[in-house]
């Protein structure tokens, strides 16, 4: 699906919205022949991933929507729900610093092969105004992490 497509689609659905809510406006999803893909953010509700992944193989069968990626604060809520869901969602673990990352790595939160988003700026204070000065800059960050100099700077 092209970007174009995708925006007609997506223009479709928030106009039909009124035209029978959701529901409605994925019955006309499908009926142009196309499914929507979307990333869930459940606001660390606490949800149990064995509801969840209930609730999203329900609307993967009965929709025209996909469930790609299912994020939250708290690891617990995503973790292993790739292994329940079909098609298997990524499970992704929202932070909001790279401290926030640091701590949850520590505490073993974090397994190898983890999705991590969290906010880019946490790591990018002082940024140099010259492009040149910024990718080396960048490349220094991105390259040498030291943990201990990182934590010093907060």
């Amino acid at each position: 699906m092209t970007v174009e497509e995708w925006c007609v689609l997506f223009s479709m659905a928030l106009g039909l919205k009124e035209e029978g809510g959701l529901k409605g406006a994925l019955e006309r999803v499908e009926e142009a022949g196309a499914r929507l893909r979307v990333m869930w953010d459940i606001k660390s509700r606490r949800v149990p991933v064995s509801f969840l992944s209930s609730l999203i193989n329900h609307i993967h069968s009965n929709y025209a929507l996909t469930v790609t990626a299912v994020g939250s604060f708290h690891p617990s809520e995503v973790h292993g729900i790739n292994a329940t869901t079909s098609p298997p969602v990524r499970p992704v673990i929202f932070a909001h610093s790279l401290g926030d990352v640091q701590a949850m790595a520590h505490a073993g939160e974090l397994p190898r092969g983890s999705t991590v988003f969290f906010n880019g700026g946490s790591f990018l204070w002082d940024f140099p105004n010259s492009p040149r000065k910024a990718r080396r800059y960048a490349y220094e960050r991105l390259t040498v992490f030291d943990s201990d100099k990182l934590e010093s700077m907060y």
